[in-house]
């Protein structure tokens, strides 16, 4: 449940919420957060050295137990929130 709250915090851009949870640099997380303009939670994964792949979009799934890594290349499915501002 941690990893969904962060994504929320990515679409919200409730960045110190999000440095709280001491979640993984999570690449979906990432996605959702440049897709909504919230650049802070953003560049917090990119700074990371190793990003990872917690969330699985399509099966709906989250691997707290073994991640791997993961890479920033389209591979998952933010929403837009173009007609209700992010």
């Amino acid at each position: 449940m941690v990893y969904h709250v962060a994504r929320a915090c990515a679409v919200a851009g409730y960045t110190r919420l999000y440095r709280e949870l001491h979640v993984l640099p999570e690449v979906h997380v990432a996605e959702e957060a440049r897709e909504c303009g919230n650049m802070k939670i953003y560049d917090d994964i990119m700074a990371s050295t190793v990003k990872y792949n917690v969330m699985n979009d399509y099966t709906r799934t989250v691997d707290m137990i073994a991640p791997k890594p993961g890479f920033l290349n389209g591979d998952t499915a933010p929403r837009t929130w173009r007609l209700a501002k992010c």
